[in-house]
């Protein structure tokens, strides 16, 4: 008995933890019984395991019973199956992978051969919790004295980390390749989109303004070779007289301000020829040096079409004056004959019309009547000349005062004609000519009033809607309406839909409304239908804040 207790001191490590909570156990009832008991074989896997550093496991027994050291006692964590799965059967300490490690036990059981895993899974229950754990292990046969396989003798290093870092390795890897793949296509898009644009393109060092690249379009257009190109710099293909203005905006661009575009400069092609061109141009990396990529658009007959028609333009607004002004003065000229024609005509009734026919009176009322509507229609002329001839002085007005006193002074026709007027009121506030504002409400009203049929009241609506950036007017009447196939020539000067016998007017007050509406930068439409009445509508940008 002494002698086997000498040989059981052999494999005790006193500094080990895991050797002392063997001894600690209660062997006298456990099956493997005393250590006294226990057969070399065990006494010395163990002694072996517990003086190792190196992560040792044994399963010993039919019932593969569990032991070992310090060095593995990490890999189960803070909160697990430390210290109690020493002596403890393996299918109890490992349920979650026993239907993984127990056909590898068996196989070394059953056949004496050692097997070999590298960075296999085996998610085990650790830290209070199940973990995705990597091993890199050897399970070895343990011969009892007789020759027979009695254990399993594990030697095994946790891989989690590096599998882990492999993964991310791996994965970087991927990321990196996609990207390369990525940066290669933009590559060669950005090639072909450069070598295949219908506009010359030109990249040149920003330090040295040396060309680097151009594409086929810009051979053709300035008539160098490829090779000549590459010769330059962006100062050779310029003029004399740009050159300064072109190294201002180098020196912008040197200072990393910000410009996309400029132009129109003029460019000078191998044979001299200067054409005008607009530059659109980024900054790029080239060979670790800033670089510029110019796109050039050749603008030259643009440039000729946009001064013929500033010529047309001022030609135009030329005779557009002078027209206003000969409207003007020949309005002005008529009024005179026609105030004698209705003031003599006035004289010959009052004095003859006793002495005078029937008639001879009616040939008077034509004549009054003809110089009457001849000074109205003279009137309207030179108030619609007057819109275009002069700017009109914008102020903030109040809308609602403007509706207001137009309403008084129509209350007597309003009253005539038995009219219902329905409005609310609008306290709005605009940008406009008070002037101007009072005649397209005016205007506007008045109409509403004029047309409608022999036997209706007039009933007029005007109303407000808050349109987000602006105000939309509405005035709705329940005339006599507009034919569908009339409403698009409704704004036209000296349109009239109706024979003067059966409405007065010029045809010039539309016309006129749409003028003052479009110089307040609104816009104004028509809804309506024959017989059932008329919609205006009118919007004006609100104030901004």
């Amino acid at each position: 008995m002494q002698g086997k207790s000498i040989r059981m001191q052999g494999f005790m490590n006193k500094k080990s933890e895991c050797t002392r909570i063997i001894v600690g156990i209660d062997w006298d009832h456990h099956p493997l019984g005393k250590p006294e008991t226990w057969p070399p074989s065990l006494v010395t896997t163990l002694s072996i395991l517990l003086n190792s550093k190196f992560p040792m496991f044994l399963f010993w027994g039919k019932e593969h019973y569990c032991f070992y050291n310090d060095a593995y006692k990490p890999s189960l964590g803070n909160a697990g199956k430390h210290p109690d799965a020493i002596g403890k059967k393996a299918k109890e300490v490992w349920p979650e992978i026993w239907d993984i490690i127990y056909p590898q036990i068996k196989q070394v059981m059953e056949g004496g051969e050692a097997t070999w895993h590298e960075d296999m899974l085996l998610p085990i229950f650790r830290n209070n919790k199940i973990e995705d754990v990597y091993w890199t292990y050897s399970y070895s046969p343990v011969f009892e004295e007789k020759g027979n396989v009695t254990g399993v003798f594990v030697t095994c290093t946790e891989t989690t980390a590096k599998v882990h870092s492999e993964k991310e390795l791996i994965k970087l890897a991927k990321a990196l390749r996609a990207k390369a793949l990525k940066l290669q296509e933009s590559e060669n898009k950005y090639k072909m989109l450069f070598q295949n644009s219908p506009l010359p393109k030109f990249m040149y060092d920003l330090e040295t303004l040396h060309i680097l690249d151009v594409n086929d379009a810009a051979l053709e257009k300035y008539g160098y070779s490829k090779t000549e190109f590459l010769s330059l710099d962006m100062i050779a293909l310029r003029p004399a007289t740009e050159v300064a203005y072109f190294m201002s905006m180098v020196k912008k661009l040197r200072a990393g301000k910000p410009i996309s575009s400029y132009g129109p400069i003029l460019h000078k092609k191998k044979n001299g020829n200067v054409f005008t061109v607009e530059v659109n141009l980024h900054k790029n990396i080239y060979n670790g040096k800033e670089a510029v990529i110019k796109v050039i658009t050749d603008i030259t007959e643009k440039q000729v079409y946009e001064n013929k028609l500033k010529q047309l333009n001022e030609s135009l607004i030329k005779s557009n004056r002078e027209l206003q002004q000969f409207a003007s003065i020949t309005a002005h000229d008529l009024q005179e004959p026609l105030r004698m024609i209705s003031n003599f005509t006035g004289l010959l009734e009052k004095k003859y019309s006793e002495k005078l026919d029937e008639k001879a009176l009616q040939y008077i009322y034509f004549a009054k009547d003809g110089a009457t509507r001849m000074q109205h229609l003279i009137a309207d002329i030179l108030e619609y000349a007057r819109l275009d001839g002069h700017a009109a002085v914008f102020e903030l007005v109040n809308i609602d005062e403007i509706i207001n006193q137009v309403l008084e002074d129509l209350k007597h026709r309003i009253k005539k004609t038995k009219a219902v007027i329905n409005y609310p009121g609008v306290n709005v506030n605009l940008m406009g000519n008070t002037n101007l504002l009072y005649r397209l409400f005016l205007n506007l009203i008045s109409n509403a009033l004029k047309f409608v049929s022999n036997d209706t009241n007039p009933v007029v609506s005007i109303s407000l809607k808050d349109k987000d950036k602006f105000w939309q007017f509405a005035i709705t009447d329940n005339g006599i309406g507009i034919a569908a196939e009339d409403q698009p020539k409704l704004f036209i000067a000296f349109n009239r839909l109706h024979s003067r016998e059966s409405f007065e007017g010029s045809g010039l007050g539309l016309a006129t409304c749409k003028k003052i509406v479009e110089q307040h930068h609104g816009k104004i439409w028509v809804e309506s239908e024959e017989g059932k009445g008329t919609t205006f509508y009118i919007n004006f940008q609100k104030i901004s804040a």
